[in-house]
């Protein structure tokens, strides 16, 4: 090929399948509204439920789209990434809100995430559903969070830890909770209706409802309305 036209070239040589998916890839790309037309259109036959008024950025990934609901007005951010693996898959209610880069992964064959009305859930964060995570209505997750319902075993040092398998433990975080920015959420930390835990915390056990936590490991320091 001439290195001057070196692109126009492939383009030309490309097989009706391979323009397709060169098509799919600029529509899927562009910041236009024709694009997000297009893009909302697309996914309304391949979703396994989209409701009213969803809005798709540009560069979302979405794998296994048959396996993911989305509710009205759902909107989900430039560059998310939706893997749903299992039937069961992932479920955005009404109102949810992804930002910029999110990451959802149900990553075991029985994990599935469940995202309630209203959500917001900020910029870079990186949730898993192993076996199980179920965020409830109104609840309000900042930036570069991150939650995994999964811990590795480590006891033998004889073997490596990716062959000891681990921990897993469905997740849920409950209605109205806030979560601050860098909070990390592991294993046996489901978090109870109405709570706060201050950014930077690593949440391993258990949070009561209406709780403020805070600290490595985080730690309920008062009661909310106290």
């Amino acid at each position: 090929m001439n290195e001057k036209t070196f692109f126009t070239d492939l383009f030309n040589s490309m097989n009706e399948e391979q323009l397709e998916a060169y098509h799919r890839t600029v529509v899927m790309n562009m910041d236009t509204p024709q694009a997000a037309d297009a893009r909302r259109a697309y996914y309304k036959t391949k979703l396994r439920a989209m409701g009213d008024n969803v809005e798709i950025g540009v560069g979302v990934r979405i794998i296994n789209p048959q396996n993911i609901s989305l509710g009205d007005n759902v909107q989900i951010g430039d560059r998310c990434h939706l893997i749903a693996g299992t039937e069961k898959g992932i479920t955005l209610a009404d109102g949810a809100r992804l930002k910029y880069g999110v990451f959802l992964d149900t990553e075991t064959p029985n994990g599935y995430i469940e995202i309630g009305k209203e959500v917001y859930i900020g910029t870079g964060c990186c949730l898993h559903g192993h076996i199980g995570l179920e965020i409830g209505d109104f609840t309000l997750l900042a930036q570069n969070i991150t939650i995994t319902p999964t811990s590795h075993r480590f006891d033998d040092p004889d073997k490596t830890i990716y062959s000891q398998k681990g921990f897993m433990k469905k997740l849920t975080i409950g209605r109205d909770c806030y979560l601050g920015m860098g909070v990390c959420v592991v294993y046996t930390g489901s978090i109870g209706a109405g709570s706060v835990v201050g950014a930077g915390s690593v949440v391993v056990k258990e949070i009561p409802p209406y709780s403020v936590a805070v600290g490595v490991p985080a730690k309920v320091i008062k009661k909310r309305g106290t």
